[in-house]
């Protein structure tokens, strides 16, 4: 048997030496405030089980002083629940809940107690253990640890049973053995008050009432365990479920509302008496959900009891108590009397005024009047008077706005009669606190009343949100936000537009702060306001500050321009899409909102009212970004951007027919210019159209640049520089409709088409005598020679006639002038094969006839083929009747004798052959003279006598 013992001695030894490391690292750790771990408490919670059942041989020596680890790791405990206030908080991050920790150091320092007190027979330190496993074991009720709780308990009924037996058969007048005894008899009390509420906690009412009864008898004798028990009977009312609470609640609680009024506590210190307040609370709370006549019988009692014994009638917490119960019962004139008492009489304080707040808004469902009537008076009785006087406070002022706040949500939750009874008594308080304080209310104070006045603004609608949104504004909410002010003065403009008010529109718009006015938001509700008030200037005004917030946020300038277009305000429309397409916002589809706008543009054309050239300026504008930007338009793909290049090209060319007898001659140019920009983009696979119709677009736009730049250029000075630089203008505008790929002969062959080619070489004529460009003279004559099959050459004829002149006045290169007598020939032939005007033909063969004669030159007997084409003309012409059809005698006369002297000057330098011609002409075209033969008769006689004078000098 010996080496059994041996081996459950050296079991147990190593077992004490074991809870000796761990009770000591527990020691340690909790020393230098470090954290249960998860892990920890299960290993606690594993030695805790293991102690409970360890049997320990005796006289065995103890590797450490457990009485005094026990006693570190409790005290830590207590001051770890001191500092975290007994919070039970939810485990995180491995580490348990601060409570929950207690629970385990607490029992486990107590087995640690228990371990240095088996060897011990003081009854002293067993009196000590006996407390300390009591106290620890109602920590653990309150804690939610019953089990624990128990083994506690059970280790103090030992103790208590040991004390019992220990008492002597005969008691001696000792008064140390009789004070312990009575100390001994208390922790027994004490321990059965205790088993009676972890019985409560386990559900074992039949147990509790058992412990219960076994003590009732001795607590009257004390005050001390009379509060204790009334104390652990409140506990367990409120351990008791929430489904028995009517029935074994109230009992528990109406055994320690009459053990706390028993005579033997009444002059116990404030915390008893907070206790039976507690306690009073509970029972009328139970007993009114109870709802029976009896107990609501009963609470008034209890109430009056703790009013009346103890003097407490000023106390809030009875007059809530009362207040309940009138809430109950739905007595009007109780709840109006009890809230004015509660309000009249109470000394303030942070925490009485807490209450007051509290039992006034309690009773707001029952009995809104006496609500409001009641914070009024707190309000303006006991709170702004002494805002003027010495007594003024930050805490005044906390309280003021707490007060107001209250005021504030009972009035806008409540259904009254009309808005207008609380928004006039609001507007009425807010008035008297403005005039009291000099100073709006804090910031935190005017978000919250606004936000409850917001709320109840957004639940009306028409004149009943006016105002409220009136009451926003009220001097009170000086201090609110810029952001605040802005949503309630965009929220009044709105309701004011709804209600047609514009003047209230406007209003609320310029009583926003200034940097309010310019959000975006804002701005676009003036822009509505200035729409539906005609105000153009605000209008544009606002459109000016969106365009340069467009870059964050461009859907107020969209939403600006259909606000237009439903108003059918064409002009803001397009003003607010110029904005848009002066700052194009990003991720907008540019060719889209080009369009659009050069949509709204071209409507405006139509309107009778409206003139063009007014429109034409943004026109233009919107379509030079459209060309500027052709290269972005290719990212949508081949078939958008054949279309894109389709649509611009399309309207810029009917703006410019439509309009290039309308407007100013620069908008047609640059209409004109831009439709060729646009023609030019078109992709070259458009198959027949592309080969024909855009050529032949292309060719018209420069016709109608050149003829608006050539009207341009006639409209200033000759020599000016603006004069010199349009018709440089029109040079190039020729120069590209006489390009190879334009100029093809298949488009030659429409009237219309020759008809325009013979213009602008008519203007380019004009421009290279405007800009003495001579050395280019030469192969404009020649282009012109090269037209065949066209109308108009009698216009053709006064250009060339004046560029001869201002070239020979100006001693410009021979070489420049030598195709003009060809050319005016062939205008000529042309206008007479067209059966023209033969008067106007006549002049030109004179003067044609004057230019061949005064250059010295005759390129291929070019005189001698315009008199040819005059006698041709005057023998057609000879049987017309009136004398403006037949060829005009002073032209055929002049004409006539000058192509004689002609002869004659070849007769004398012996050139008789070429004479021949020319006196045969001479007199051929006597021959149609009107004058009954007598000039033909003159000729022939001076050329018989030319004759015979040559015949004698060759005799000779």
């Amino acid at each position: 048997m010996a080496p059994l013992k041996s081996v459950k001695r050296d079991a147990a030894i190593k077992q004490l030496q074991s809870e000796a490391d761990f009770a000591t690292a527990i020691c340690k750790s909790l020393k230098d405030g470090q954290i249960i771990t998860t892990n920890i408490y299960a290993e606690l919670k594993s030695r805790i089980q293991q102690l409970w059942t360890l049997s320990l041989p005796p006289q065995i020596i103890r590797p450490i002083d457990f009485d005094h680890i026990g006693t570190s790791i409790w005290n830590h405990a207590t001051s770890l629940i001191r500092a975290t206030s007994s919070s039970d908080g939810v485990a995180q991050d491995g580490q348990v809940s601060v409570a929950r920790s207690c629970v385990l150091l607490r029992a486990y320092a107590y087995l640690l107690l228990d371990l240095a007190t088996e060897t011990v027979s003081s009854d002293s330190q067993h009196l000590r253990l006996f407390k300390v496993g009591l106290k620890t074991a109602r920590y653990c009720l309150a804690y939610g640890s019953p089990e624990i709780a128990m083994h506690l308990l059970e280790k103090c009924s030992i103790h208590a049973t040991r004390f019992e037996d220990a008492q002597p058969a005969v008691n001696f007048a000792d008064d140390g053995d009789s004070d312990r005894r009575n100390e001994v008899n208390d922790l027994a009390t004490e321990l059965w008050l205790l088993r009676m509420l972890h019985s409560c906690k386990v559900m074992r009412p039949d147990l509790a009432e058992h412990f219960f009864a076994k003590v009732s008898a001795s607590l009257s004798t004390s005050a001390t365990l009379s509060y204790m028990a009334a104390e652990i009977c409140y506990d367990a009312s409120r351990s008791i479920p929430k489904h028995g609470r009517s029935r074994d609640g109230s009992q528990w609680l109406e055994r320690a509302f009459c053990l706390l009024d028993s005579d033997c506590i009444a002059d116990l210190d404030r915390d008893t008496e907070d206790l039976r307040i507690s306690v009073a609370v509970a029972l009328v709370g139970v007993l009114l959900e109870n709802g029976d006549a009896d107990s609501i019988n009963r609470a008034w009692q209890a109430t009056d009891s703790l009013s009346s014994k103890y003097r407490l009638g000023d106390r809030l917490t009875v007059l809530r108590m009362h207040l309940t119960i009138a809430l109950k019962q739905g007595d009007e004139d109780a709840i109006h009397h009890i809230l004015h008492r509660a309000v009249s009489v109470t000394l303030l304080t942070d925490i009485t005024f807490d209450i007051i707040l509290r039992l006034i808004y309690g009773a707001r469902k029952a009995h809104v009047q006496a609500c409001l009537s009641s914070l009024d008076q707190l309000i303006r009785n006991r709170l702004l008077p002494d805002l003027t006087t010495a007594m003024e406070t930050d805490e005044l002022h906390t309280w003021l706005e707490k007060a107001a706040v209250t005021y504030t949500s009972v009035c806008t939750a409540n259904a009254f009669t009309s808005v207008g009874e609380p928004v006039a008594m609001l507007t009425a308080l807010f008035d008297a606190i403005v005039h009291a304080t000099q100073s709006p209310v804090s910031a935190k104070a005017t978000h919250t009343i606004q936000t409850l006045i917001w709320n109840a603004s957004s639940k009306s609608t028409g004149e009943d949100t006016k105002s409220w949104l009136q009451l926003l504004r009220h001097p009170l909410f000086d201090s609110a936000g810029v952001v605040n002010k802005a949503r309630i003065g965009r929220k009044a403009i709105n309701t004011a537009l709804d209600c047609h008010d514009l003047d209230s529109a406007r209003a609320a718009y310029f009583q926003m702060p200034e940097t309010a006015r310019d959000e975006s938001a804002t701005r676009y509700l003036a822009f509505k306001v200035a729409l539906s008030m005609n105000d153009t200037q605000m209008a544009r005004d606002c459109l000016d500050i969106l365009m340069k917030q467009s870059s964050k946020d461009p859907k107020y300038l969209y939403a600006c321009v259909l606000e237009a277009q439903t108003l059918n305000n064409r002009a803001m429309a397009v003003a607010a899409f110029q904005c848009l397409v002066a700052q194009p916002p990003q991720g907008v589809h540019l060719p889209a909102l080009l369009r659009c706008t050069a949509r709204l543009h071209i409507g405006e054309l139509d309107q009778p009212n409206i003139p063009p050239d007014e429109v034409m300026h943004e026109l233009l504008r919107v379509f030079d970004i459209a060309a500027d930007n052709v290269k972005s338009f290719r990212q949508a793909g081949d078939d958008q951007y054949r279309a894109e290049m389709q649509w611009w090209s399309k309207n810029t060319y009917n703006l410019a027919l439509r309009l290039c007898r309308e407007v100013h001659p620069e908008y047609v140019v640059r209409l004109a210019r831009l439709c060729a920009r646009f023609l030019s983009c078109l992709p070259k696979d458009d198959g027949k159209m592309h080969q024909d119709n855009i050529p032949h677009r292309r060719r018209i736009c420069h016709f109608l640049a050149a003829t608006a730049l050539t009207v341009l250029g006639r409209s200033y000075d000759d020599g000016t520089e603006e004069s010199l630089q349009y018709y440089t203008e029109i040079r190039k505008e020729v120069q590209a409709y006489t390009a190879p790929e334009l100029a093809k002969p298949e488009n030659q062959s429409d009237p219309s088409t020759s008809a325009r080619t013979l213009e602008l070489y008519k203007f380019d004529l004009e421009a290279i005598l405007k800009l003495q460009q001579w050395d280019t003279l030469k192969s404009a004559l020649e282009r012109c020679l090269q037209l065949d099959n066209i109308d108009g050459w009698d216009t053709l004829v006064d250009i060339v006639l004046i560029i001869h002149e201002r070239a020979s006045a100006l001693k410009a290169p021979s070489s420049s002038t030598t195709d003009i007598p060809a050319l005016l020939s062939k205008i000529i032939n042309e206008v007479w094969r067209q059966d023209r005007e033969v008067t106007k033909l006549a002049r030109w063969i004179r003067v044609t006839f004057t230019i061949i004669s005064t250059s010295g030159e005759d390129d291929g007997g070019l005189s001698l083929k315009l008199v040819d084409q005059a006698v041709g003309m005057a023998k057609t012409r000879q049987n017309r009747q009136t004398g403006r059809e037949r060829y005009p005698e002073e032209e055929l006369q002049w004409l006539a004798t000058t192509t004689f002297n002609r002869a004659v000057d070849l007769l004398a330098q012996d050139e008789r052959k070429e004479a021949e011609g020319w006196v045969n002409g001479a007199l051929e075209l006597a021959r149609y003279a009107d004058d009954g033969g007598l000039l033909h008769k003159h000729l022939t006689r001076n050329r018989y006598e030319a004759m015979k004078r040559l015949g004698m000098r060759g005799g000779a």
